[in-house]
């Protein structure tokens, strides 16, 4: 195993050393060439979410049987700094993960990674490789947030709880496409209490608006828990509990 770590070079290099991987070496280098697997490299992370990692194996052919410094630029600050590793998995397959950068700003960033074998630990001085770019597309999706509205007027939510009369009408925005459903729950005030009816007016990925109606002669809170399940996969879903009372 060889180790290193992430710093600063250009937008964003890890530097390690990679001591003896076979191949040719001397005053005449023969030509040195690299593969990837994945390639592209893709990765799919929340804002602000869990680190996403993704394993990548770089295949050298006729590496030098010195000492090399693999530095690995990224043409923007895409990637997380600190310790990296890379393993031996065959001869000349090496195999390292690349850490997505948890500070990233909903959107899709694309380029390329570039690997380059130095001579030094500064650089100075590089061997000539051919394929050594990999390329990436990061896409970054917003944590799901929802906002209230209650016969038109902007409602604050408290603990994932709103309380309405019968006959408003509720209205829920989401900030990313989701896929909505409601279900009904009858008031514990009374035993075997009809739910209330939930009349859907508006939807869409993003909307979802609807009157709750409690049935006739009901005593007591009922409820309407409103799910909404975002498209991304992977992605948490968000419940609201709506209290429904004469």
């Amino acid at each position: 195993m060889v180790s290193g770590n992430f710093s600063r070079f250009g937008a964003a290099v890890v530097a390690v050393a990679l001591a003896g991987c076979g191949g040719g070496g001397g005053d005449s280098e023969p030509a040195i060439a690299m593969s990837f697997s994945p390639n592209p490299l893709t990765a799919t992370l929340l804002t602000s979410g869990p680190a996403v990692g993704v394993t990548v194996r770089a295949t050298i052919t006729n590496a030098p049987t010195t000492t090399v410094y693999a530095v690995v630029v990224a043409d923007r600050p895409v990637v997380q700094t600190g310790a990296f590793a890379v393993t031996q998995v065959a001869a000349g397959v090496f195999s390292g993960t690349v850490n997505v950068s948890t500070t990233l700003a909903a959107g899709t960033y694309s380029g390329n990674f570039t690997l380059r074998l130095c001579k030094d630990t500064a650089c100075a001085s590089e061997y000539a490789v051919s394929g050594n770019n990999l390329p990436y597309v990061i896409t970054v999706t917003p944590q799901l947030a929802l906002t209230t509205s209650v016969n038109g007027v902007a409602t604050a939510v408290s603990n994932a709880y709103l309380n309405v009369r019968s006959g408003d009408v509720v209205s829920v925005q989401s900030n990313v496409p989701v896929v909505w459903s409601a279900s009904a729950i009858g008031s514990s005030a009374t035993l075997n209490s009809t739910p209330p009816t939930v009349t859907v007016t508006s939807q869409t990925s993003t909307s979802w608006t609807g009157r709750l109606t409690n049935a006739a002669g009901s005593v007591g809170t009922s409820t309407v828990i409103l799910s909404a399940a975002p498209a991304t996969l992977g992605a948490p879903s968000r419940s609201l509990a709506i209290g429904v009372t004469p």
